[in-house]
C-alpha cells in the first residue's frame, strides 16, 4: 500500500494490485486507516462565483442575508450554479458554499461549522447530526420527497470502446479488471457503490456469505481504493491507463464525458442503489442566524422545474416528471432500490458495515 498525494489531491490511501508497493506493518496499517477515514483530507470554500477561499475567516459569515451550505465534493458542480440563480431570485441575498469530503463535512459541522443547509450525499451521513441534536429525528419530512431534490445511480466508467467488456457487477470481479473507487469509510459513492454490489448477489440468489466474498473481491484483489473521497479516484483513473473501470455516480461520469468527449463511455449496471442526495436546514444555526426564511426559500428553490433542469444538466436524475421527460434520453430506465429496503435503517447499515471493525474493514484486514 501507498500513502501518497495524487494529481493536487489531499493525502490518499490507495488500496489494491495497482499500488501495492510494500507489506504494511502494524504502524502503516495505523496510517493507512486514519488516512481512509479521510482524517487528513480538507475542504475547499467558495465564497463567490469561480473563486474559492482556503481560510474561513474570508468568507462572509452567516447572518439575515447570507447562507452558509456545506456540501460533498461533487455536489458543489451543481451547487454553484444554483447559487448564482438564487442571488438573482433573492436580491441582496448571498451564498457561502463549503466542500469537500462527505464525512469531514459532517465532522466540520458536528465541531463547530454553523452551516445553516447541509446538502450531502447520503441519508446515513446525517445520523451523527440527529445525535447530536443539530437535525431533528423527522427531518426526512421538511421537504418533499425525503428532503431529497434530485437523485442518481451507480455507474462505471470505462475506456472508449469498452477494451474489458465490462457490462454488469459481475464482471468487475473477473480476473484481471482493475477497477478503482473511493473509500466507502469516507465516502458515499463508495458506500453506495458497495451496498449495490452487494444487493446484485442477493437479488441474483446468493448467499450473505456469498455476496460478502463478491464484494471483497471487488473492493480488495480488484481495486483500488482511494481515500480522498470521490475526486481522487476519478482523477486516479484518468491519469492512470492500466485502470479498466471507475466506479461512481452517473451523474459524475456524464460530466466528464461531456469535458472529455470521446476518450471514456458509461456502463449503467443492471441494478443500482438509489443514490439520494438529501438537503436539510440546521434549524439551530438559521435561528441563531436569523435566516430561517432564507435557508427555507433556497431548498424550496431547488424543487422548482429551472433548478431540477440545471441538475440534469449537471447529470442529476430530476424528481419532477415533466423535467425528467425532457431529459429521458440522457437517463434510461433504471432498476434501483433503496439501501434502507435491503439492509435496514442506515444506522445499522452504517454501524454493520461501514464503522471501525466493521464488514468493510475486515475485508482490508484492517
Amino acid at each position: 500500500m501507498l500513502t501518497r498525494s495524487l494529481a493536487g489531491e489531499t493525502p490518499e490511501t490507495v488500496v489494491g494490485k495497482t499500488f501495492i508497493f510494500k507489506k504494511l506493518t502494524d504502524t502503516a496499517r495505523r496510517i493507512a486507516r486514519a488516512l481512509t477515514l479521510g482524517l487528513c483530507a480538507g475542504f475547499a470554500l467558495s465564497t463567490a462565483p469561480g473563486s474559492f477561499a482556503q481560510d474561513t475567516k474570508m468568507a462572509p459569515k452567516p447572518g439575515p442575508t447570507t447562507l452558509r451550505v456545506v456540501t460533498y465534493s461533487h455536489g458543489a458542480d451543481f451547487y454553484r450554479p444554483f447559487a448564482d440563480e438564487f442571488r438573482k431570485a433573492q436580491a441582496g441575498s448571498d451564498v457561502v458554499l463549503a466542500s469537500g469530503q462527505s464525512n469531514r463535512m459532517v465532522e466540520a459541522v458536528l465541531t463547530g461549522d454553523e452551516a445553516n443547509i447541509v446538502a450531502m450525499s447520503g441519508i446515513g451521513e446525517l445520523a451523527p447530526l440527529v445525535n447530536a441534536k443539530l437535525l431533528p429525528e423527522d427531518w426526512i419530512k421538511a421537504s418533499p420527497n425525503n428532503s431529497v431534490p434530485f437523485t442518481s445511480i451507480i455507474s462505471f466508467m470505462v475506456r472508449k470502446g469498452n477494451p474489458r467488456g465490462v457490462k454488469d457487477w459481475a464482471d468487475l470481479a473477473r480476473p484481471g479488471v482493475a477497477v478503482i473507487v473511493a473509500s466507502p469509510l469516507s465516502s458515499g459513492t463508495g458506500r453506495y457503490t458497495y451496498l449495490s454490489a452487494w444487493y446484485s448477489q442477493l437479488k441474483a440468489g446468493k448467499s450473505e456469505a456469498e455476496a460478502r466474498k463478491f464484494v471483497s473481491t471487488i473492493f480488495t484483489a480488484n481495486a483500488s481504493v482511494t481515500g480522498g473521497g470521490r475526486r481522487g479516484s476519478s482523477s486516479v483513473f484518468q491519469e492512470t491507463a492500466s485502470l479498466d473501470v471507475l466506479l461512481t455516480y452517473e451523474s459524475e461520469i456524464l460530466r466528464i464525458m461531456e469535458k472529455n468527449p470521446g476518450k471514456y463511455e458509461i456502463v449503467r449496471p443492471s441494478l443500482s442503489v438509489l443514490c439520494e442526495f438529501p438537503v436539510v436546514a440546521v434549524e439551530k444555526h438559521t435561528a441563531k442566524h436569523q435566516n430561517a426564511p432564507l435557508a427555507a426559500a433556497f431548498i424550496a428553490q431547488l424543487y422548482t422545474p429551472d433548478a431540477q433542469r440545471l441538475a440534469a444538466k449537471f447529470g442529476y436524475r430530476s424528481i419532477l416528471p415533466d423535467v425528467a421527460k425532457d431529459f429521458a434520453a440522457n437517463f434510461p430506465p433504471q432498476e434501483t432500490f433503496r439501501a434502507e429496503q435491503v439492509f435496514g435503517p442506515w444506522p445499522e447499515i452504517m454501524s454493520k458495515h461501514f464503522s471501525p471493525g466493521g464488514e468493510y474493514e475486515k475485508m482490508l484486514g484492517l
